[in-house]
């Protein structure tokens, strides 16, 4: 399947499609197609790996913002999943040294309120590769209306 990943000095976001739904036909109200994704993070020792809902369009819109962070060398990025509101990420680059802050946040959607906060110290070396990534989800399924319109 197709993933992309955020990596840093101190640790690494990496976000993988296991499953998309309604491809090709049934685009979601969030843009692009619904789809269930896996997380794998990592930062200074502590783990997680879950699955989540977001969707394609999200993914079009990060893979935009990224490019836009990267151009400018400054700037702030929120991506969230708003199906369930488990993954936040804020993504920040101080232009006078090309260096990127991931701050995020991810909580378990279960009876115990179970939830990592965390910080990743990047650069903006990092970048290209994440668009890269980015861009291969973007040339199976499209942007914001899927791949029909």
């Amino acid at each position: 399947m197709q993933k992309f990943g955020l990596k840093g000095d101190n640790g690494f976001v990496v976000i993988e499609i296991i499953e998309v739904y309604g491809f090709p036909d049934d685009t979601t109200h969030l843009g692009g197609y619904d789809c269930r994704c896996s997380i794998n993070l990592e930062n200074e020792g502590f783990k997680v790996n879950d699955e989540f809902y977001s969707s394609t369009g999200q993914m079009y819109e990060l893979m935009l913002s990224l490019k836009k962070l990267y151009k400018d060398l400054s700037g702030k990025i929120i991506f969230s999943n708003t199906y369930e509101d488990n993954l936040m990420l804020e993504i920040s680059m101080d232009s006078s040294y090309g260096r990127i802050s991931i701050k995020g946040e991810y909580f378990r959607l279960s009876e115990n309120e179970i939830s990592m906060n965390f910080e990743i110290n990047s650069d903006q070396s990092y970048i290209p590769s994440t668009i890269n990534e980015l861009e291969s989800i973007y040339e199976i399924y499209g942007g914001l209306t899927g791949i029909k319109n």
